[in-house]
């Protein structure tokens, strides 16, 4: 939060070195940046570290679009310009994550629906990569995150007792091989940066940064995903690119993605 930064971009669950491969061929429009070392291994632990009373004053002029569920124990609303927990609305139940695309459309939204302020910030935090890999279901059996069962439990965070088919896991178990593994969670990657790229195309910001919240291990050190407080490099050492934006005005936001159906309050990641 003590960066300078207008726009915000979290992907989640981002390895560094898969960062760096899918720009290297120059497909995106933004090239590799530097990097920094992320404040824990694991997004809630991540938003509780970040999202903390000594920058209230940052908070006070940031809004959150998130498509996390961990929001839900995490984040204080009250704390931010605003708060728009975009899960709560547009999970797909079927895949068990959000896309991108509704992010994408509620940021574009607003960035041309609101009279900013020169200091307002925006903050908009994307479940790619982080599995299921949208075109690579395979990889977890078919199955996504259970948002009301993510973490069970305990604090920290165990796959093999929460969730089997976690394509982390099921590598560990030898169930499928590093290379497929790597090949879907890459593609997951693609398909968010180029909804950030279109993102760019239609917002302007003269500062947009690109980063993560932690990465994943892929056996490291017998690591397997991101269980909490791992001071691996491959989980804290994440991307920081800096770019900006020019509203071109190539995309509409669909109406359907800008509604905030009713739902369950308590939902939650618990």
């Amino acid at each position: 939060l003590e960066e300078e930064w207008d726009v915000l971009l979290v992907v989640d669950g981002c390895r560094l070195d898969l960062f760096e491969e899918a720009v290297r061929d120059g497909t995106f429009p933004f090239g590799n940046g530097r990097s920094i070392w992320s404040l824990d291994s694991m997004t809630r632990a991540w938003m509780q570290k970040t999202f903390v009373e000594s920058y209230a004053s940052e908070l006070e002029r940031t809004h959150y679009i998130c498509g996390n569920p961990f929001s839900s124990e995490a984040i204080d609303g009250e704390q931010l310009a605003s708060l728009d927990e975009t899960w709560r609305y547009h999970w797909d139940d079927e895949v068990g994550t959000i896309h991108p695309r509704p992010l994408t459309d509620r940021a574009i939204a607003h960035g041309r629906e609101r009279d900013r302020d020169k200091d307002e910030r925006l903050l908009v935090h994307y479940m790619q990569p982080h599995w299921p890999f949208l075109r690579a279901p395979e990889m977890s059996a078919g199955q996504g995150l259970d948002i009301e069962g993510i973490v069970g439990e305990t604090e920290q965070y165990q796959a093999w007792e929460n969730n089997p088919n976690d394509v982390w896991e099921r590598l560990r178990r030898g169930m499928v091989t590093e290379e497929e593994v790597w090949a879907g969670y890459l593609d997951n990657l693609r398909l968010v940066l180029r909804d950030i790229e279109l993102l760019l195309e239609n917002y302007d910001a003269e500062r947009v940064v690109i980063t993560s919240d932690h990465g994943n291990a892929m056996g490291e050190w017998g690591i397997y995903g991101h269980p909490l407080h791992m001071p691996l490099a491959v989980l804290r050492r994440v991307p920081w690119v800096e770019t900006s934006a020019t509203d071109q005005r190539t995309h509409d936001p669909d109406p359907a993605h800008l509604e905030s159906r009713n739902v369950d309050a308590h939902v939650s990641a618990k």
